[in-house]
């Protein structure tokens, strides 16, 4: 164990020398230090190149670059986060036959990094060229796959290496620091927002595939033992299995359920943007500012949102959800009676500010629950059938954008609302996995 990482470990963590590993192994336990280093370093990189491949800046601009028509820039979002989730449950299947499971995460991390230096390579040739777009949507197919493969092996190998009440603060501390980062992305992003040439975006490509290929680095490092690999040869009775878990357990059931309410702290913050660009202008600038302030959210809240959900991931998943529903209230109540101030330069991104912390803690608070609530494969099981429902909720949700089009955006915030409040009681009936 390298004193360094020991010594960082416990600054980060306020953890001592006698340690308590809870839900590991003492094999396991030995290596806690160093293992949360390396996760949280490769976490870093990882959302550092989601931050740089933005669906909401980067990839329509390479899209409108290379002449893609609307329909096809607005499957970005659904290929990219449904294409990660709902291919977790059949993934799954081949990851439970490998006793360890680092090198998958490592493995999905460089078929990321190879898809976006290819989408690189169609940025710089500068051509329109709408078959070079569909080339775009297949890599980003491929490249949510992976992505789809590095979740489903990097929860296994966090629940194997990393102790209860700490893996809130890992998952936390990474949003922190990589919010900081997207902060000075933004902001360079800003200065250069009246000035954006093909470069730009070429340069923020290759970052994004080296920071994946650093991550894929770092993570191999890790020490991990072996774990359990039952239930990794018959897929398709394995999958009918899975689906046979919302049935005899109801906490899981209940979890996805809550969980699928609550994707609307995900689901609103786009139409803050389009309010925005509607009422203050100038798109890139808009885009510049709100990229700023969402990796500022993630810095301030995302440590305290770890360490909170150390304590009960549960009431995070509600509070970041009773502030989602609150400043969506806000935004609605302003949009009806005092429209003016929407014209003001600083109430949405402060509006924006606020329900990225929003998102920010349900998003942490669910991925330590999911982690807390299992062992060994049955762990897998749970993340894989949970992430394949929820990618299809999410194509689902898509339709909901009928709402804002047939009637207005006022209307599907009121809907979301709603819908969030039902979230929040249903969560609160869950149990603290975290003290079990």
């Amino acid at each position: 164990m390298s004193k360094i990482s020991e010594n960082i470990y416990q600054k980060l963590t306020n953890d001592d020398e006698a340690r308590a590993c809870r839900a590991i192994d003492d094999k396991a336990c030995r290596e806690v230090p160093g293992n949360y280093v390396l996760i949280l370093l490769s976490q870093l990189f990882s959302k550092l190149g989601d931050a740089l491949l933005n669906p909401k800046i980067t990839l329509p601009w390479l899209m409108q670059s290379l002449g893609a028509p609307a329909y096809l820039i607005s499957a970005l979002v659904p290929i990219r986060e449904s294409g990660s989730l709902i291919p977790q449950l059949f993934i799954g299947q081949w990851v439970r036959k490998h006793a360890k499971r680092k090198l998958l995460w490592s493995l999905g991390a460089l078929i990321q990094a190879t898809c976006v230096l290819l989408m690189a390579l169609l940025a710089w040739n500068q051509t329109e060229n709408q078959f070079y777009a569909w080339l775009v949507l297949g890599l980003l197919a491929i490249f949510s796959i992976a992505r789809s493969l590095s979740s489903v092996s990097s929860k296994d190998v966090i629940g194997k290496t990393i102790p209860k009440q700490k893996r809130g603060q890992l998952s936390g501390q990474a949003a922190s620091v990589s919010g900081l980062i997207t902060v000075t992305f933004g902001v360079g992003l800003f200065i250069a927002a009246t000035q954006v040439n093909n470069i730009n975006f070429v340069v923020t490509l290759i970052l994004a595939a080296i920071f994946w290929l650093i991550g894929a680095l770092t993570f191999s490092k890790i020490k991990e033992y072996e774990g359990a690999t039952e239930g990794g040869e018959n897929g398709l009775e394995k999958v009918k299995q899975d689906f046979a878990l919302l049935k005899t357990d109801p906490i899981l059931k209940k979890f996805i359920l809550a969980r699928g309410l609550l994707l609307s702290s995900a689901l609103i913050p786009p139409y803050f943007t389009v309010i925005a660009q509607q009422n203050i202008g100038n798109g890139a600038w808009v885009l510049a500012v709100l990229l700023a302030v969402s990796g500022l959210a993630s810095l301030v809240s995302g440590a305290f949102w770890g360490r909170l959900a150390d304590q009960s991931s549960k009431h995070v998943m509600m509070y970041g959800a009773t502030i989602t529903v609150a400043i969506t209230a806000v935004l609605l109540t302003t949009s009806l009676f005092y429209s003016s101030l929407l014209e003001k330069m600083w109430f949405i991104p402060l509006c924006y500010f606020v329900i990225a912390i929003a998102h920010q803690g349900v998003r942490v608070g669910r991925k330590t629950y999911v982690v807390d609530m299992a062992e060994g494969n049955k762990r897998t099981s749970y993340v894989t059938l949970s992430n394949t429902i929820i990618g299809i909720v999410l194509l689902l949700t898509s339709a909901l954008g009928v709402v804002a089009s047939v009637f207005s955006i006022n209307v599907l915030l009121t809907l979301y609302i709603m819908i969030t409040i039902l979230g929040i009681v249903l969560t609160s009936r869950l149990p603290n996995v975290t003290e079990r």
